[in-house]
C-alpha cells in the first residue's frame, strides 16, 4: 500500500468517525452512554490503525502528512474500548522522534491513558464532571505545573480549555448526568471490562 493511499484511508475513517457523531448529535442520541454504534465504528477503527502501526510504524507527518497523521492519532484517541491500540499509539509516537508528530498528540493520549488506568493525568487534557456539575479536569498528578506542562507541549492555559470544552457542551446540549454516582460506576466498570484496570 502507498503511503499517499494510506493517508487517503486514514482521513476518510476520522471523516466517519465525524460524521457518525453529527449523526448522533443530531438526533440526541450522543450524550448518555458511549453509543453502541459509535463503539463499533470506533472498534473497527482501532483494529485497522493497529494493523497499519504493526506494518508501517506510526503514520507521522513526514510519510502521510500533517492531516492524515492527525487523523491516526484521532483515531487512537477514539479506541477507548482497546487498551492494546491506545498504549501500542502512545509508543509509537513516542519512538517517532522530535518534529515527525505533534507534541501535543502525546500529550492527549498520555492523559487519555492515565486517566482509564486509574491515575492522576499531567496536562490536564481529560476532563469530566466534577461534583459541582461543571466540566473539570480529572485528577492531575501535580496542578500547580499543569500550566507550564501544557506550554511545553503547545497547549494553551487549562483554564482556556476549560471554558471552550464549557461553550461546547452547552452548545451541543451536554448536561450533566442526573445521577454522577451511577455514571461514574458505569465508566469504572466499562474500564474494567475493557482492560484498562
Amino acid at each position: 500500500m502507498s503511503l499517499a493511499t494510506l493517508a487517503t484511508e486514514l482521513i476518510a475513517m476520522a471523516n466517519t468517525d465525524d460524521e457518525l457523531r453529527a449523526r448522533l448529535l443530531d438526533c440526541g442520541d450522543l450524550f448518555g452512554g458511549y453509543h453502541p454504534q459509535m463503539r463499533a465504528l470506533h472498534e473497527r477503527n482501532a483494529a485497522r490503525l493497529l494493523a497499519i502501526v504493526r506494518a508501517h510504524g506510526w503514520p507521522t507527518i513526514d510519510r502521510v502528512g500533517r492531516k492524515a497523521s492527525e487523523s491516526a492519532w484521532r483515531i487512537a484517541q477514539h479506541s477507548i474500548s482497546r487498551p492494546d491500540v491506545m498504549r501500542a499509539a502512545l509508543a509509537s509516537i513516542e519512538a517517532a522522534g522530535e518534529g515527525l508528530v505533534e507534541k501535543r498528540q502525546l500529550a492527549y493520549l498520555e492523559d487519555r491513558i492515565a486517566v482509564f488506568e486509574g491515575r492522576p493525568q499531567r496536562f490536564g487534557t481529560q476532563i469530566d464532571w466534577d461534583d459541582d456539575g461543571r466540566l473539570s479536569p480529572v485528577s492531575l498528578a501535580d496542578p500547580a505545573r499543569v500550566d507550564q506542562l501544557r506550554a511545553s507541549v503547545g497547549l494553551s492555559p487549562l483554564a482556556e480549555q476549560l471554558a471552550k470544552a464549557r461553550a461546547g457542551a452547552r452548545r451541543e446540549g451536554e448536561r450533566v448526568p442526573s445521577d454522577l454516582a451511577a455514571y461514574r460506576a458505569a465508566s469504572n466498570a466499562f474500564a474494567r471490562e475493557v482492560g484498562w484496570r
